[in-house]
């Protein structure tokens, strides 16, 4: 079962091209770990602080796993809003205009539809551009 924290932690390491030893140096915390807590293992408390203050999220948040079901969703997408503040304030403020009528939910799944839809063409894009990369081709 993949944890949220590894997730969350495999997904800054790639958005800021950090390696384990890189992301070790500035988490003080040993790149053994960090390939430990990548492949889903266990983590200490002291760890589990120093990482979530690096994430800049909540240990709470952090600790969910990416099983199946309405709790793992809601976990998952409560730790990556939290990851993301604008994410957080968009999301409040959707929310807040569905409840007072000024959004209706129909609004709000034509957003995530679209959201879908972008996140498959960027899938796409990279799955093309990785395979143009593989073969030598020059875009």
């Amino acid at each position: 079962m993949k944890s949220v924290i590894a997730e969350m932690l495999r997904e800054k390491m790639g958005r800021d091209h950090l390696s384990a030893r890189q992301t070790a140096k500035l988490t003080s915390i040993s790149h053994g770990t960090i390939d430990r807590i990548l492949a889903g293992e266990q983590l200490d408390i002291d760890t589990l602080v120093k990482l979530c203050a690096w994430l800049e999220v909540s240990p709470a948040s952090a600790l969910g796993d990416l099983g199946e079901g309405k709790d793992a969703l809601a976990s998952s997408i409560a730790a990556v809003i939290e990851a993301e503040p604008t994410l957080a304030e968009t999301f409040f403020n959707a929310i807040s205009d569905v409840k007072n009528g000024k959004l209706l939910p129909g609004d709000i799944r034509d957003i995530v539809a679209y959201a879908a839809y972008r996140i498959t063409q960027r899938k796409n894009d990279r799955s093309t551009n990785s395979l143009s990369e593989g073969s030598g081709r020059e875009d």
